[in-house]
């Protein structure tokens, strides 16, 4: 493998979990790919966030640091929470 930058070991690192998840996601019934909530939040903070630090220039520190300030900031975790309990109870009473 050739000499990287740390920006490039990012960016390869993004794509090499990216190309992963896709090849992991399950078949659905219809033949669609089944996600977990962990799979929206990397799409939606982790990975902007690891383009926007190797364009910046980060160093292997900055980048999961900046992440966090993302969760922080958005309220990523008690989203997640709240999401998964009203659509477990929704289920929950579905099947009563």
């Amino acid at each position: 493998m050739p000499n990287l930058t740390p920006n490039e070991k990012i960016i390869l690192s993004v794509k090499r979990a990216n190309i992963y998840r896709y090849e992991q996601g399950y078949a659905s019934s219809s033949g669609g790919l089944v996600f977990d909530i962990a799979d929206i939040i990397k799409d939606a903070i982790v990975m902007p966030q690891a383009f926007i630090s190797a364009a910046q220039g980060d160093d292997a520190q900055a980048f999961p640091q900046r992440c966090i300030d993302n969760f922080q900031q958005t309220e990523a975790l008690d989203t997640m929470i709240v999401t998964l309990q009203e659509t477990a109870s929704a289920i929950a009473g579905a099947s009563l």
